[in-house]
């Protein structure tokens, strides 16, 4: 999947996951605050450091769906993610 958020680009793949998932950010520097939410909108996860281009992600979560909320400086994306 891929998503862009003005000029910025974040791709998930593979998605949906069994394992784990990738999330490709190409500007990491300009990212404020990235969390993943459970359908019902509890925080499951903070990534506190983005300082990379790619992460990996999703490997500690329970099978089922979430939401990606990425918070940029230029503004916020919000990606569903589904682990299998």
């Amino acid at each position: 999947s891929v998503f862009t958020l003005a000029e910025q680009l974040f791709e998930v793949y593979p998605n949906p996951f069994s394992n784990n998932t990738n999330l490709y950010i190409d500007d990491p520097a300009s990212i404020k605050e990235l969390n993943i939410y459970s359908l019902d909108g509890r925080i499951i996860q903070k990534i506190t450091r983005v300082d990379d281009f790619e992460l990996n992600i999703g490997d500690d979560l329970p099978p089922g769906i979430y939401y990606l909320h990425i918070e940029s400086v230029e503004g916020i994306e919000i990606i569903p993610i589904v682990k299998i």
